[in-house]
């Protein structure tokens, strides 16, 4: 407890007076990003980090408690993924103007969920893509 003052989780801004870094879980909208207590980013927000998050796909993004996120990260969901068991990875079905039935999800190159556990420092510029192969911790 510094000059009195009780942590506060579900507070934006660690740092009185500096906007520059923050708390993420209390900034998070998007159900499928899961955020642990005390968790920051060197940044004014979160969410658009994320990219390639689509709601049809269902992957989440999962990170733990009181891991330090360092200006530039990116983390690469599964809609950056294209099939590889087609003709083409080209994604009609996804593109406008292309009259192309989408696959079934359990066709989809789909990995998994994006999962950082806690106390984990992700350093500047870093870009996270999930391989199902390995999970982040310390």
């Amino acid at each position: 407890m510094k000059d009195g003052i009780i942590p506060d989780p579900n507070s934006i801004h660690p740092i009185a007076g500096y906007d520059k870094e923050i708390y993420v879980k209390p900034t998070v909208k998007n159900p499928n990003i899961i955020v642990g207590d005390f968790t920051y980013i060197a940044d004014v927000e979160f969410e658009s980090h994320v990219t390639h998050h689509y709601d049809f796909i269902g992957d989440r993004l999962v990170i733990g408690k009181f891991c330090q996120i360092a200006a530039g990260v990116e983390f690469v969901m599964n809609g950056a993924n294209h099939m590889m068991n087609a003709v083409t990875t080209f994604p009609f079905n996804m593109l406008e103007g292309w009259d192309m039935e989408p696959p079934a999800k359990s066709e989809l190159p789909i990995k998994g969920d994006t999962v950082i556990g806690n106390d984990v420092w992700i350093g500047q510029n870093v870009f996270l893509k999930y391989d199902n192969r390995t999970r982040i911790h310390t």
